[in-house]
């Protein structure tokens, strides 16, 4: 509810922001900054390997819900092609 009150008063009108996709950006945002072990500590995951899963998840979905989506896709596509 408090998502949706200040959705409303930005006058953000999506319905991918939800506290869970917050949630999955914090953890994103959160291992590129602190790391992983002071990211699963902040979650309250019990095991790193789930932290990872879920910021791996998260990654996928932010971009996939971005309208920056299939520019950081063929980026990401281009750069594994320089690596491999």
């Amino acid at each position: 509810d408090i998502v949706k009150q200040l959705k409303a008063n930005a006058g953000i009108n999506t319905k991918h922001l939800t506290p869970h996709s917050i949630r999955h950006t914090l953890a994103v945002e959160s291992v590129k900054t602190v790391g992983l072990n002071e990211t699963q500590m902040l979650l309250g995951h019990s095991s790193s390997s789930t932290t990872e899963r879920y910021v791996r998840a998260s990654t996928k979905e932010i971009i996939r819900n971005s309208r920056m989506g299939e520019t950081i896709l063929s980026k990401l596509k281009r750069n594994a092609a320089k690596e491999a």
